[in-house]
C-alpha cells in the first residue's frame, strides 16, 4: 500500500469528525460574527467620538489661540469629557481615556472598584488604532476599540468597550447544543483516527525525525527501522545514504578550512622575514644618490611593502580567529591604565591633524576589572585609529559608561557591563553600507581603499573579538557628518589589591623566614637585572647573574642553583631554548625555572610552560610577587643544593618596587611617578639609587638609538626588541609615560608607519624622562 492510499484511509475518519464538528462551527461562526460586528460598531463609534467631540474641541481651541491658557484648556477638556460621558450612556458603552504616562484621566462608567491598570499597560504599548478583546481582570473581559490621539497636551489613548458577557449570552443556547454534538462526535472518531495515523504515518515520521537528529550531531546512520516499500520506506533508504555523504562532506570541509587557516598563518609568518629585508634594503637604497625616477621607484617599493606588511598582520589575526587558535585571557587589570595606553599615543597624532581627542568616563569608583585587557586594547586602538584616520576636522571622542548587566547586547552574563562609544566627525559611511563594513575584506567603497589604504579586515577583527569576549558592536554613520560605534562588553569586577598576577596581600616580610636559596638570574637588561637581584638579596637569597641563555645552561650544569629566574628574550640563546636544554638533564620537579617576560598573552605563557618552565612572571613585577612565586615553587629541603660560598655578581638590594603604571590619567600620563621613586629612595642607600638611575639613563639612551635605527631600516624585529627593553627598564624605575609609549610600540611593532609617526614623541619623552631621573639623582 503506497502512501497515497494510506492518506485516503486516514481521511475517512476526518469526514466523520467534520460532521460532528459542524455544530461547533455554527456556534463559533455565530459568535465570531457577533464579535466582529460589535468591534466594527465600536470602531465607528470611536471614530465618531474622536472626530466630532475630541478633535473638534482641540481644533477650536487652537484656532482661537487659547491653547496656551490653562483655564481654557481645562474647560475644553471638561466639555469633551461631558460629551463622551453622554455618548457612553446613550450607546450603553464604556468610554475611558488614558494619558501618555498610563493614568486614567476619564471614564464614563467607572467606580472606585473598577480596575483599569491592565488597560493602562495596553495603552502604553499602542501605536496605531486597534480593536479586539482584552482580559483586564476576571470581572473585566471586554471587546474594545482604541486609538491614540497624539496632540500637544492632549496625548491620549481613547478606549470604547463593551463587556464580553453581553455578547456571549446571545449564543449560549447555540453553544450548549454545539458542544454536545462535538463531544459525542470527537469521542467516537478519536480512537479510530489516533490508531490509524499513529501506525501508518506518525511512527515512521518519528523514526525519520530521530534519524535526522542523530545526523545533525555528526553521527552516521547505518539503518532506519522502516521496512515498508512505500515512499516513507524509500525516503528512509535515501536518508541512510545521505548520512554517510554528509559525514564525508563535513570532514572534508573541516579539513579544508583548517588547512586554509593553517596556510594563512604559516604564510603570514614566513612572508614577514623576507619582507622586512626588502623594506630595509629599500630604506638603505633611499639614502644613496638617486635620480628622480629611481627615487620615485624606491618610494613606491617602500610604500607598497609597508602596505603589504599591514595586510599580512591583518590576515594573521583573521586566520587565528577562524582556526579557533585565539585564546582569551581572564586576568585582573586597571581600566584607567589601559585607557591611557590607548589614548596617549593618539594625542600627538590628533594634534598633528588639528583634531580634538577627548575621553569621557562615568564609572564612579570602578577601576579594576577581570578580562582580556590585550584584546580590549586592540578593539579600542583599532576604532580610535580609524576615527583619526578618516577625520580631517572636528573631534574624535571615546566615552565609557556602565550599563545594566541584563542588557540584551551581551552574550555572556558577568558582574559588570561596560558601554564604549567611539565617535568622530569624519567623512562617514553611507547607511546602506554600515552593516557590510563588519564583513572581512569590506570597506565603505573603493575610494576609501585608494585614499587611505587598508585591507578591510580591521572592523571584522574588532567584531569577532567583541563577540568572542561575550559582547556586541553596532555602528551608526551619516555621510559627511561622522561615524559612531557602540561596543558592549561584559567583565567581572576585580579588587584593586588583586589587579596583579599574584596575590599581593602579604608583604615581602611575610616570607622573611623562608630558607635561603641559590638563585640563578638570567637577564640581559641591566636595569631589570639590578632590580631583580636587589629583590632576591633582600629576601635573603644568594644570586648569580648571567646575561644570556647559553651561560645559564652552563651554570645550571654545575648544580649550584636551587631555582632559575629566566628572561625570555636574550642574545646568543633565548630563555626558551635554554630551558629546553636544561630540562634534558634536569626534568621538572628537580630544578624550578621561573620565566620573566613583559609579554601578557596567555597563549604565550602557556607555550613557555609547555616548553619546560614552571611558571611565568609578568614584568614589571613587585618584590611581593617575586617572593610569593619563590615560596610557591621553591624546592623541598631534600631537593635543595647546599649553599656555596661563591660570591654572587649582585648589586645592593631594594625592598619594594611598585607598579610603574599605577593610576595613570586617562588623557595625560605623567613623565614619572614621584611618589614611588621617593618611596624607593627611602628604602635604599644613595649610592644604590644613583647607580640605578644612571644605569637607567644609559639604557634608555641606547635603546632610543636602536629604536631609531630599527625605524630607519624598517626592521620590525629591532623595533620590538628596543621597545620591549625600554618598557621594562622605564617601568622598573617609574618612568611611566615612556613605559606606556614603549608598550604601545612593542605591541604594534609591525606597524612601521605608526612607529615612525610616534618616534618624535618617543624621543621627546625619553629626553624628559632622563631629565627627571637626573633631577632625582641630584636631589638625593
Amino acid at each position: 500500500m503506497n502512501i497515497y492510499k494510506k492518506y485516503i484511509l486516514a481521511t475517512l475518519p476526518i469526514v466523520l469528525l467534520g460532521t460532528g464538528l459542524l455544530g461547533y462551527w455554527s456556534y463559533s461562526h455565530s459568535r465570531d460574527a457577533l464579535y466582529r460586528t460589535e468591534q466594527e460598531i465600536l470602531t465607528l463609534q470611536l471614530n465618531e467620538a474622536i472626530n466630532q467631540i475630541v478633535d473638534r474641541r482641540f481644533k477650536l481651541l487652537n484656532s482661537t489661540g487659547l491653547s496656551g491658557i490653562t483655564s481654557f484648556v481645562k474647560r475644553y477638556k471638561s466639555e469633551v469629557f461631558a460629551d463622551l460621558r453622554a455618548l457612553g450612556h446613550k450607546t450603553d458603552r464604556r468610554i475611558f481615556i488614558i494619558d501618555s504616562v498610563g493614568e486614567v484621566i476619564f471614564c464614563s462608567d467607572c467606580n472606585s472598584n473598577t480596575p483599569l491598570s491592565c488597560w493602562s499597560n495596553l495603552a502604553l504599548k499602542m501605536r496605531n488604532p486597534t480593536s479586539g478583546t482584552h482580559l483586564a481582570s476576571k470581572s473585566d473581559h471586554a471587546i474594545f476599540a482604541a486609538a491614540p490621539y497624539r496632540k500637544p497636551n492632549w496625548d491620549w489613548v481613547i478606549f470604547i468597550t463593551r463587556t464580553e458577557s453581553e455578547i456571549s449570552n446571545k449564543v449560549d443556547s447555540i453553544a450548549q447544543f454545539a458542544l454536545m454534538i462535538s463531544l459525542l462526535s470527537t469521542m467516537s472518531v478519536a480512537i479510530i483516527l489516533a490508531s490509524i495515523t499513529r501506525h501508518l504515518l506518525v511512527k515512521p515520521i518519528l523514526k525519520l525525525q530521530a534519524a535526522a537528529s542523530i545526523i545533525s550531531r555528526r553521527r552516521t546512520i547505518t539503518e532506519i527501522d522502516i521496512k515498508s516499500d512505500d515512499e516513507l520506506g524509500h525516503l528512509a533508504r535515501d536518508v541512510e545514504k545521505m548520512s554517510q555523504s554528509i559525514a564525508e562532506y563535513v570532514d572534508a570541509a573541516d579539513a579544508a578550512n583548517q588547512a586554509k587557516s593553517n596556510f594563512l598563518a604559516t604564510m603570514s609568518h614566513e612572508l614577514r622575514t623576507p619582507l622586512n629585508g626588502v623594506l630595509g634594503l629599500a630604506q638603505l637604497l633611499q639614502k644613496t644618490p638617486l635620480d628622480r625616477d629611481q627615487k620615485k621607484n624606491v618610494d613606491a617599493i617602500l610604500s607598497s611593502g609597508q602596505t603589504l606588511l599591514s595586510v599580512i598582520s591583518d590576515v594573521l589575526d583573521m586566520s587565528r580567529i577562524e582556526a579557533g587558535g585565539l585564546q582569551l585571557e581572564d586576568k585582573p587589570f586597571n581600566l584607567n591604565d589601559l585607557i591611557s595606553t590607548v589614548v596617549t599615543p593618539f594625542q600627538s597624532l590628533a594634534t598633528k591633524k588639528g583634531l580634538k581627542l577627548s575621553v569621557t568616563k562615568t564609572l564612579g569608583d570602578l577601576d579594576a576589572l577581570t578580562g582580556d585587557s590585550v584584546r580590549l586594547r586592540q578593539i579600542l586602538w583599532n576604532l580610535s585609529s580609524n576615527g583619526i584616520k578618516f577625520t580631517d576636522e572636528g573631534q574624535v571622542t571615546l566615552e565609557i559608561r556602565e550599563i545594566d548587566r541584563s542588557s540584551e547586547n551581551i552574550l555572556i552574563a558577568k558582574d559588570r557591563v561596560l558601554h564604549f562609544v567611539v565617535s568622530d566627525t569624519g567623512c562617514g559611511i553611507s547607511e546602506d553600507r554600515i552593516d557590510a563594513i563588519f564583513d572581512a575584506f569590506t570597506q565603505e567603497d573603493s575610494s576609501i581603499a585608494r585614499k587611505f589604504g587598508g585591507t578591510g579586515l580591521g572592523l571584522s577583527i574588532v567584531k569577532q573579538l567583541t563577540e568572542l569576549m561575550g559582547g556586541s558592536i553596532t555602528g551608526e554613520s551619516h555621510v559627511g557628518k561622522g561615524t559612531r560605534f557602540d561596543i558592549f562588553l561584559p567583565f567581572h569586577e576585580a579588587a584593586l589589591e588583586n589587579s596583579e598576577t599574584l596575590d599581593q596581600g602579604a608583604s615581602a616580610s611575610a616570607f622573611a623566614d623562608m630558607p635561603s636559596l641559590n638563585i640563578l638570574l638570567a637577564e640581559d637588561n641591566d636595569v631589570n637585572a639590578m632590580i631583580a637581584t636587589a629583590f632576591l638579596e633582600n629576601l635573603g637569597h644568594n644570586v648569580r647573574h648571567v646575561e644570556n641563555g647559553q651561560l645559564a645552561v652552563t651554570i645550571a650544569q654545575e648544580d649550584w642553583a636551587d631555582m632559575i629566574m629566566m628572561d625570555i628574550h636574550m642574545p646568543e640563546m633565548d630563555g626558551i631554548e635554554a630551558t629546553k636544554r636544561i630540562r634534558q638533564s634536569k626534568p621538572r620537579g628537580t630544578l624550578p625555572i621561573i620565566g620573566l617576560t613583559a609579554e601578557a598573552f596567555v597563549e604565550r605563557h602557556d607555550k613557555f610552560i609547555e616548553d619546560g618552565m614552571d611558571f611565568v612572571l609578568t614584568k614589571p613585577f613587585t618584590e611581593q610577587q617575586m617572593a610569593a612565586t619563590i615560596a610557591r615553587y621553591r624546592p623541598s629541603e631534600t631537593q635543595r643544593t647546599p649553599a656555596r660560598t661563591e660570591p654572587a655578581k649582585a648589586l645592593p638590594c631594594a625592598k619594594e618596587i611598585g607598579d610603574a603604571q599605577e593610576s595613570l590619567a586617562h588623557q595625560s600620563v605623567p613623565i614619572g611617578d614621584d611618589s614611588k621613586l621617593d618611596e624607593l629612595s627611602q628604602k635604599i642607600d644613595e649610592d644604590t639609587l644613583a647607580t640605578l638611575l644612571t644605569t637607567s639613563e644609559e639604557c634608555l639612551e641606547e635603546r632610543v638609538v636602536k629604536l631609531r635605527a630599527g625605524v630607519n631600516g624598517s626592521d620590525s624585529d629591532a623595533i620590538y626588541a628596543a621597545a620591549h627593553s625600554m618598557k621594562g627598564a622605564c617601568g622598573s624605575m617609574f618612568g611611566v609615560r615612556m613605559s606606556a609609549l614603549a608598550a604601545v610600540v612593542e605591541e604594534n611593532s609591525q606597524d612601521l608607519n605608526m612607529t615612525r609617526e610616534l618616534l618624535p614623541e618617543i624621543e621627546k619623552t625619553a629626553t624628559e624622562t632622563i631629565s627627571w631621573w637626573r633631577s632625582k639623582r641630584m636631589a638625593s
